[in-house]
This record gives structure tokens, C-alpha cells and sequence, in this order.
């Protein structure tokens, strides 16, 4: 178990005060924008950080005293690696999701390959302390959302990894899934590749006396759709490329109109065609049909933005992709 004192640098009797104190000095010195790039300062800031969160709570920091004063944390609180998956079935182009978690000082974590599904978003890493053969102990959860991309019983296999020079394997785990139906034809199954759509969150900059900037956590959805769909979006894609083109080039060659002015045109008229193909055949258009889907409805309300967060502040809410998903 991490001797938080000793991180900090205080006795185990030090007041709130003191341990305030000593976090900050300590977090100035090796804060990541301080400390050059040096890895292993990188991983003490992270120690300290922790170290204060659990210090700093009265509660945390009695149970903490108890642990480390009874030193029983080896004898009682074995090492264990385990997950959890919050579903067993589900239809396919929905999210799982996997926590792996475990106590003791894990390295070398290795995923398994997800044959069969697509990582929706970059795995993240929590804490918290947990009780175990009646001992406080941190547990670390890393957490992965992934989405299947084909009916049937699916496994994933074991992950892997090393605390205190032991390897431990998680359980495998089976997902069954089944087809859904298409979000942008009534009555269709969905089949074949399913709408990509990029949603992103801002995450705010943490106040305190070292702020650290804000930053973006980029989220894919796959929309469930039908070939026929796809098929129509496709032509769609083509109709306003070539209606762009080809105001483009009229308006400037015999009209004597600027081009971008003449292409603008040209892929409104192009788009009023595209939208009146999808009104005959049934289809939703790629950008209302997925903002209708419950996956993305539900991301959107929960406070993400379109877009992949890309040229930040122009795309910050997500216009920069809002404008090119128009055009095309």
C-alpha cells in the first residue's frame, strides 16, 4: 500500500493545513508542465494528486489510517483482476461496457483483440477506494465501450495483467447479439456498414492554483442502417458533388459569375433534388435520421457536440463538420 504521507512528505499526524501546504509545493515541482517531460515525475504527480484526494477527505483518511496503521494490506487484501460488462445482449451497433478493474500495482495491461466489435472511444481510467479482506485499498478500473458490428454470440477473450510480478487473466466473456432495425427506413433491417457518426465532449480545465487547460474526448456512434439506405445516401453524396461542380463551372463560364458563388448555388439545388429523392423513396437523410437515433439523441443531451473537436475554438460546437456534411 502507497504511503501517502511519505509522498507528501508530512507525518501521519500533520493538520489539513500542512498537507495543503505540502501538495502544493509538491504538485508546482512536478506538474507535466514543469517537470520537463520526465515520465517518472509524470507518475509521482499522479501519486500526489491521489495522495491529497484521500488525505485531504476526513472520511477517506481515517479509513486510510486504519489500513496502513493495522498493516495488514499483504497478509489480508490479495491482488485480484476482474471485469464486468454492464450487458449480455443486446442488438448490434449498440454499446458495452467493460470495466476491468483490480487492486494492487498493475502494469502491463493487454487488451483483448475484440474480434467482431469496434472500440467506440478511448479507454479511461478511474479510482476508488474500495474495502477488501477488511483493508482500505485503492482499486483501478479501466473502462472500454465497444459496440458489435455482427449478429450471433460473440466472446471476448481474457485480458492480461502484471501486479507485484504475478500475471492475471480476467474472465471471458460471451455477448449475444441480435439484429436491430435500420434508423432511416421503416420496416428495414439493418445490415451491412452502419453510419459513422463523430460526437465529441469538452472536458473544462481544472481550476485550482495550476489550472490545466481544457481538452476534447472524441465518441463514435454507429447508426444502424440497411444497404437500400446506404445505397441512397450514396447517390445523394454524388448528386450534390455533381450539382456543386456544375454550378460551379456554368455559373462562371456563361453567366460571368464568381465560382464559389455559382457552386454554392449549384449544391442548394443539388440538395432540394437529394431531399425530394429521399421523400419518394422513404429514406431520412444521413443527419436528421442519426440525430433521431436514441444512441446519438441521448450523447447530445447529455452535453456532446457534433464533430470530431478538430480546429478548436472555430469547431467547439461542432459547425466546422455541420458545414462539410452539408456540402456533401
Amino acid at each position: 500500500m502507497e504511503d501517502y504521507y511519505r509522498i507528501l512528505g508530512v507525518e501521519s499526524g500533520a493538520s489539513q493545513e500542512t498537507i495543503r501546504k505540502a501538495w502544493l509545493d509538491m504538485a508546482h515541482r512536478h506538474h507535466p508542465d514543469h517537470n520537463g517531460g520526465d515520465q517518472a515525475s509524470n507518475d509521482l504527480f499522479i501519486s500526489i494528486r491521489e495522495a491529497y484526494r484521500v488525505l485531504s477527505s476526513p472520511d477517506l483518511r481515517a479509513s486510510y489510517d486504519n489500513s496502513l496503521n493495522a498493516d495488514q494490506i499483504k497478509s489480508n487484501a490479495r491482488p485480484y483482476f476482474k471485469v464486468k460488462s454492464d450487458r449480455g445482449s443486446l442488438g448490434i451497433f449498440s454499446e458495452i461496457r467493460l470495466d476491468y478493474s483490480y487492486i494492487g500495482n498493475g502494469m502491463l495491461f493487454r487488451r483483448p483483440a475484440f474480434d467482431g466489435f469496434r472500440i467506440a472511444t478511448r479507454p479511461y481510467v478511474s479510482h476508488r477506494m474500495v474495502i477488501v479482506d477488511g483493508s482500505v485499498v485503492k482499486e483501478t478500473t479501466l473502462t472500454f465501450i465497444i459496440v458489435p458490428l455482427k449478429p450471433g454470440l460473440l466472446q471476448i477473450d481474457p485480458a492480461s495483467i502484471m501486479i507485484s510480478g504475478e500475471v492475471f487473466l480476467s474472465d471471458k466473456i460471451q455477448i449475444a447479439a441480435f439484429p436491430t432495425r435500420c434508423a432511416f427506413m421503416k420496416n428495414a433491417m439493418a445490415e451491412g456498414k452502419p453510419l459513422e457518426f463523430d460526437l465529441f465532449r469538452t472536458i473544462p480545465a481544472k481550476g485550482g492554483r495550476f489550472p490545466i487547460g481544457e481538452s476534447k474526448a472524441s465518441h463514435l456512434v454507429l447508426v444502424p442502417r440497411s444497404k437500400a439506405a446506404r445505397v441512397f445516401h450514396g447517390l445523394g453524396i454524388c448528386m450534390k458533388v455533381v450539382f456543386t461542380l456544375w454550378g460551379g463551372m456554368f455559373w462562371a463560364t456563361y453567366l460571368s459569375f464568381p465560382a464559389l458563388l455559382g457552386a454554392t448555388i449549384g449544391n442548394l439545388v443539388g440538395g432540394i433534388n437529394v431531399h425530394l429523392m429521399y421523400y419518394l423513396a422513404g429514406v431520412k437523410s444521413r443527419g436528421s435520421g442519426a440525430r433521431q437515433a436514441s444512441l446519438v439523441s441521448d450523447y447530445l443531451e447529455y452535453g456532446y457536440a457534433e464533430g470530431r473537436g478538430f480546429l478548436w475554438p472555430l469547431n467547439k460546437t461542432g459547425i466546422v463538420d455541420r458545414v462539410m456534411k452539408a456540402l456533401l
